[in-house]
């Protein structure tokens, strides 16, 4: 196994530094927003793209574009803030490939 996944029977307290985690995230997110988990999994895999895409976690980047209807603006907000502070928490750029 590479560094960067669990090992079998490990407990997992947090992911592994310099990796990105749409379900860890995406837990955030539904316990902040009241989404549902799998509107926050997508919800999140969706900002991590963008944020690939653009190779920067600031909010105001992730936010900007068009969202579907059924998600607030307010939780994407929340949600983008999100991937940004666990990108800095643990370390994540998105500008890496």
């Amino acid at each position: 196994m590479s560094d960067s996944t669990y090992d079998w029977g490990e407990r997992v307290f947090a992911p592994p530094v310099g990796s990105f985690d749409v379900e860890w995230v995406s837990r955030g997110v539904e316990r902040s927003t009241g989404l549902a988990f799998q509107d926050a999994v997508r919800l999140v895999a969706d900002l991590w793209w963008r944020a690939r895409e653009e190779g920067s976690t600031d909010v105001d980047v992730l936010v900007a574009g068009g969202w579907e209807e059924h998600v607030p603006l307010s939780a994407v907000r929340i949600a983008a803030r999100l991937v940004e502070e666990y990108c800095r928490a643990y370390d994540v750029d998105p500008a890496a490939r």
